[in-house]
C-alpha cells in the first residue's frame, strides 16, 4: 500500500525523474504482487502515467492492454478500454500534437492561465489537422471567458462552429458563443446565436435546448432593462429629494432618531453586499451599484421626510416601511440573477461542457 501511494504521490509531482520512477514502482507492483487487491489498478495508472506524465505512447498502450489481459472482470479494465480508444483518438494524427495538448492540461497549475493559453493557440495554429483540435479551441475560448474576455473568445467560438459544425464540441462552441454575448450584453446576438442550436446536430434533444436557452436570454434582457428602469428611479428620486428637502431645517439631531431606519437599511445591506460578493455572481458589479443607489434613495427619503414632520411616528413607519420595501425588492433582483446562473450551471454539468 505504501509503495502504491508513494509512486502516485511521485507522479503526481510534475517531476519527470519521479514521474519515471513511479511508473517503474507502480509496474513492479503489478508484477510482483499479482495477486494483490490493488494490482490491476496499479497497472492501469502504470499507463495513465506513462500517457499523460512521460509521454511514452506505446508503452501505455502496453499497458492499458496488460490490464485488459490480466484482470478481464475489473473495474479497471472498463476503464482501460476507454483509455484505449482516447490514446488511438489521439494520436491518430500524430504523438506530437497529443503531447502538447495533454502537457498543457497537466501543467496547467504550475504555469498558470497566461502561459496555457499561448501553448493552446500556437497549437491550435501549428496543428490545424490535429484530431482534437476542436477540444484545443473550445478551451481556449473557454479560458478566455473565464477570464472575462469574452471580445477574445468570440473568434474562436466561431472557428470551432465552422470547423466542427456537427461535432460535439461546435454544438458547445455555439452555447459558448451565446452565453459570452450575454455577457458582453448583445442579446439580440445571444438569442440569435442560441436559435441556431436548434439547426445543429450535436443532440438529439438540440431543439429543445435551444429553446431553453433563448428564453434564459429573453429573461437576462429584461433584468438588464430592469436593473437600468430603477437606476433610472433612483437618480430621479434623489434628484427630487435633493431638490425638495428644506436642508436649512434639518436638524443634526435628527439623525440619532432615525436609527431605526439605518438599521433597517444597513443590517440588510451588509448581508446583501457580503451574499453577492461570496456568489461572485456574473452581475456582480450591477448588483452592487443597485443596491447603492437603493441606500442612497432611502437614506434620502428618511430625511426628507424627517425634514418634513420631525419626530412624527408616521414619518417613522413610513421611511422604515420604504427601507424594507427597497431592499426586498433588491434582494429579489440578485435572487432572481442567482438562480438564472444556477440553471445555467446545471445544463452545463448536465452536457458536460
Amino acid at each position: 500500500m505504501s509503495q502504491y501511494s508513494q509512486a502516485m504521490r511521485d507522479a503526481r509531482s510534475g517531476d519527470a525523474v519521479k514521474a519515471r520512477q513511479a511508473f517503474d514502482k507502480l509496474r513492479d507492483l503489478a508484477e510482483n504482487h499479482p495477486d494483490d487487491k490493488l494490482a490491476d489498478d496499479a497497472l492501469y495508472q502504470a499507463g495513465e502515467v506513462a500517457e499523460r506524465y512521460l509521454g511514452e505512447y506505446n508503452l501505455a498502450q502496453q499497458m492499458y492492454e496488460q490490464v485488459i489481459e490480466r484482470f478481464p472482470d475489473s473495474r479497471n479494465a472498463m476503464r482501460a478500454k476507454g483509455a484505449l480508444r482516447r490514446l488511438a483518438r489521439g494520436r491518430e494524427t500524430g504523438d506530437r500534437p497529443y503531447f502538447l495538448y495533454t502537457q498543457v492540461l497537466r501543467q496547467y497549475a504550475q504555469i498558470g492561465s497566461e502561459e496555457a493559453l499561448k501553448r493552446m493557440k500556437d497549437l491550435y495554429r501549428q496543428y490545424p489537422d490535429f484530431r482534437l483540435a476542436d477540444r484545443v479551441g473550445y478551451w481556449i475560448a473557454e479560458e478566455y471567458t473565464r477570464l472575462d474576455s469574452n471580445e477574445e473568445a468570440l473568434p474562436y467560438y466561431r472557428d470551432v462552429i465552422k470547423r466542427f459544425p456537427d461535432e460535439r464540441y461546435g454544438f458547445l462552441a455555439q452555447v459558448g458563443l451565446g452565453n459570452a454575448f450575454i455577457e458582453l450584453r448583445q442579446f439580440r446576438q445571444a438569442a440569435d446565436a442560441f436559435q441556431a442550436l436548434a439547426t445543429m446536430k450535436g443532440y438529439n434533444e438540440a431543439k429543445k435546448i435551444s429553446d431553453y436557452y433563448v428564453g434564459i436570454t429573453y429573461q437576462f434582457m429584461a433584468l438588464w432593462v430592469l436593473f437600468w428602469l430603477t437606476l433610472a428611479v433612483v437618480a430621479g428620486w434623489v434628484i427630487r429629494v435633493a431638490a425638495f428637502t428644506p436642508w436649512r431645517n434639518l436638524q443634526p439631531r435628527i439623525l440619532l432618531r432615525i436609527w431605526p431606519e439605518l438599521l433597517a437599511l444597513l443590517v440588510p445591506m451588509s448581508g446583501g453586499v457580503a451574499y453577492v460578493w461570496d456568489r461572485s455572481l456574473d452581475m456582480r458589479e450591477s448588483l452592487l451599484w443597485l443596491m447603492v443607489g437603493a441606500t442612497l434613495m432611502l437614506l434620502g427619503n428618511t430625511a426628507h421626510i424627517y425634514a418634513r414632520q420631525p419626530g412624527t411616528i408616521h414619518a417613522q413607519r413610513f421611511s422604515a416601511f420604504s427601507a424594507l420595501v427597497g431592499l426586498a425588492l433588491t434582494y429579489a433582483i440578485f435572487y432572481l440573477t442567482d438562480l438564472l446562473n444556477v440553471l445555467l450551471d446545471s445544463l452545463k454539468a448536465t452536457f458536460n461542457i
